[in-house]
């Protein structure tokens, strides 16, 4: 969860890509500051005397081979990941599992408030911001869909709709019949379903008209709205190309229902903590926004608070423990004390809480939703502020005001001020140490894998990535020739470098990090890192893995690593190659958010499970075929499927009346339900495996595979089709089937 004005934090977040550990990975940003809701009031950001440059004008260092250079090293210890201000959702989870309640929690991360319940302030009619999009597939089960142009009736008791948005105009099928002629002339296409019905929307055609491969979300309430880009500025890039799809008319409780920032799995008063909080912050937002134009509140991401719809709200059902959290603080909402003073504020009733710290204790971090184990990405678009005070109530007429309440998915043991990674100094958010944010659970494991963590870089690469900072960025000239020594002076209480003095020290120059006013800039510093890093890995030059927040501090002095010292491992030790895989899937809501803590790479999959999984990756497709298998009965909670994977053709079972559900997967079936998902597509004439003949449907597929990057193999020759699928290799196969679209035959289903 997000952001307020920030003088230096992360843009956006390129793609669904995460770092090891199991966090979100914003990319690296072509922007050095955050870009404000209210672009004139970014006074501060600075302006490139250059476009950036081609990829070939730019230093390709080898990192030390091929040359004499010893490869000496730095190493970062680091904390957290996020920002850090605010609640620690991990922290919070820490301090409910040691017996704090939700009003306790919160008073400590946000001093000088308490919670009230006040209808007044939590206000309905949310419109979230859904995605921007040219075409987009809505698909009911349990109910149907009726089409209004400008509060005109275009069609009902549809059940597949498609919008697509061209030059202007709108192309809208309702069950494969065109409306309006042909094209639709509208300037806001309305679609409403019944509550409770589930409708799942599914992008299938992004800005640049290529196919998207997405998963989409399923709702279950309000209504879809579609606005032309032209017609509102935060709607797309391309105004006659794109159109904004917009979920409005939520209650509040619907909204927060499908809100993903922590796993549903937590402690009770961890996830009544985190419902108050995104509560707050939403209730605020959408105070601040009142004017500003847009046809919605909300952003569905880390822009503000991740919403994922259905796909939250039904999570570990039927037990419900995150809306029943939600319920039970219907109307919670965290205010200023001193605002209450001034307001002369009576009624209400009082949600409990209470004001400043709770003593020495500190608290905690986040996690879920798009980014698990860290929700906020340091920075990401908000415009900032608290919202204006809401007036109109009881006491003296006015209601006292609802705090923008940010919180983070971990601090790294250390609460961060507003001021320090931003420009403004919220005196409810205050640096203060909080050891809860590095709980361990009953055995003794750390629950926050990110608490602390370290990073160990090349000289040559830190070299290179400061070298080319100024031509890939615009905004300054760090090339110091060979890094030599790095030291960093004046951190913030709380360990972050934002502020903070850093001096490098090159074989050509030494260069003390500041920004245009002269003051010290080490966030600058920091970014260099994170923009090198990331451009090092897009390019398949190394598998670096970037910093995740400004809380870092070099050890040994500053001075580099000889090749001959052991660096601390990093982190965390059992941290793999899966952890980016299962991030995505569990915030599109393939995995279940206990994945986070509990994904076992090794377990075998069943046939009932690649069922499930595949259903899932597909978007829960609502049609079914009929079943004559007799190991499936009706009432498994995988017959839906089974169902499905048969109506789709992608299997047919293991004999004319069996499924198997319990039999493993094996490699080769992997392959050939994964292929036939894709619609078939075809691959290179040849294969170098061995173990696996080009002809036929297993030799198609596996040629698939090898081609889009989505295996390896078991080995250089190797396929192993006969040995058995485990969690790790179908999270693997997933993920990287998402990320490549190009994959996909015209005829796929995704």
């Amino acid at each position: 969860m997000r952001q307020l004005h920030a003088r230096h934090v992360l843009a956006v977040l390129v793609t669904a890509l995460v770092v090891s550990g199991l966090s979100a990975a914003p990319a690296a940003a072509q922007d050095e500051h955050e870009v404000p809701d209210n672009p004139d009031s970014q006074a501060e950001a600075e302006t490139p005397d250059e476009a950036p440059v081609a990829e070939d004008d730019l230093k390709d260092g080898t990192d030390g081979q091929g040359d004499n250079t010893p490869r000496d090293s730095f190493t970062f210890m680091g904390g957290g990941w996020g920002h850090g201000v605010g609640m620690s959702q991990y922290g919070a989870l820490g301090r409910a599992e040691a017996g704090f309640s939700h009003t306790e929690i919160l008073a400590f991360y946000y001093d000088g408030t308490t919670v009230i319940t006040e209808p007044a302030l939590a206000l309905d009619d949310v419109d979230v911001r859904i995605s921007v999009d040219r075409a987009t597939r809505f698909i009911a089960s349990g109910g149907t869909i009726t089409v209004i142009g400008d509060g005109q009736e275009l069609a009902s008791g549809a059940a597949n709709v498609l919008t697509d948005f061209e030059s202007g105009a709108w192309a809208i099928t309702a069950d494969g019949g065109a409306l309006c002629g042909g094209l639709c002339s509208h300037r806001r296409i309305v679609l409403r379903f019944t509550d409770g019905a589930l409708v799942t929307t599914r992008h299938t055609r992004n800005v640049n008209g290529a196919r998207v491969n997405s998963v989409g979300l399923t709702h279950a309430h309000g209504e879809f709205q579609l606005t032309r880009a032209a017609d509102a500025s935060r709607c797309g890039l391309t105004a006659r190309e794109e159109y904004c799809l917009v979920v409005g008319e939520l209650t509040m409780q619907e909204y927060l229902y499908g809100l993903a920032e922590v796993p549903a799995s937590w402690h009770r008063e961890a996830l009544m903590a985190q419902a108050i909080a995104g509560r707050s912050y939403a209730a605020a937002k959408m105070a601040e926004r009142t004017r500003w134009g847009q046809p919605f509140d909300l952003y569905s991401d880390q822009y503000d608070q991740v919403y994922r719809a259905w796909n939250k709200e039904s999570a570990l059902h039927p037990a419900r423990p995150w809306p029943d959290a939600v319920d039970a603080t219907d109307d919670m909402v965290i205010v200023e004390l001193s605002s209450i003073a001034e307001t002369g504020y009576v009624g209400g009733g009082s949600g409990g809480g209470g004001s400043g710290s709770e003593g020495g204790d500190p608290v905690a971090s986040d996690p879920e939703g798009d980014d698990p184990y860290g929700t906020d990405t340091g920075g990401d678009g908000n415009d900032g502020g608290t919202g204006d005070a809401n007036t109109g109530g009881t006491g003296n007429g006015a209601l006292p005001k609802v705090i923008t309440a940010f919180y983070t998915s971990s601090n790294g043991g250390y609460t961060a001020s507003s001021d320090e990674p931003w420009n403004e100094a919220l005196p409810y958010l205050l640096a203060k140490p909080d050891p809860y944010d590095g709980a361990v659970d009953v055995n003794g494991e750390p629950q926050n894998p990110l608490h602390q963590w370290y990073r160990t870089y090349t000289a040559d690469e830190i070299s290179r990535w400061l070298a080319n900072y100024y031509r890939v960025t615009g905004y300054a000239d760090l090339d110091v020739g060979r890094i030599q020594r790095i030291d960093i002076e004046g951190m913030s209480a709380s360990g972050r470098i934002d502020d903070a003095l850093v001096t490098l020290v090159g074989s050509d120059r030494t260069l003390e990090v500041r920004d245009s006013r002269g003051d010290p800039f080490g966030y600058r510093f920091y970014k260099a890192l994170v923009v090198g890093c990331e451009r090092d890995r897009s390019r398949g030059v190394s598998n670096c893995r970037r910093p995740l927040t400004t809380k870092l501090s070099l050890l040994g002095g500053g001075a580099p690593t000889s090749p001959t010292e052991e660096p601390p491992s990093t982190d965390p030790p059992s941290s793999s190659i899966y952890d980016e895989a299962v991030r995505f899937l569990v915030t599109t809501g393939v995995y279940d958010e206990s994945a986070l803590s509990d994904f076992d790479p090794h377990q075998e999959v069943t046939r009932s499970r690649m069922a499930e999984l595949l259903w899932a990756f597909a978007g829960w497709h609502p049609e079914r075929a009929e079943l004559g298998f007799l190991d499936i009965a009706d009432n498994l909670p995988y017959w839906d499927a089974v169902s499905w994977l048969v109506y789709a053709d992608i299997t047919r079972g293991t004999s004319e009346n069996l499924f198997s559900p319990d039999e493993t997967v094996t490699r080769s079936q992997a392959a050939k339900f994964l292929w036939r998902l894709a619609g078939n597509p075809l691959g290179p004439p040849d294969i170098t495996f061995d173990d696996v003949e080009r002809n036929g449907t297993l030799g198609e597929a596996v040629a698939w595979m090898v081609k889009h990057g989505i295996t390896q193999g078991t080995g250089p020759t190797t396929f192993s089709p006969y040995k058995t699928v485990t969690e790790g290799h179908m999270a693997l196969f997933l993920w990287r089937l998402d990320l490549r679209p190009q994959a996909l035959s015209p005829e796929s289903i995704l």
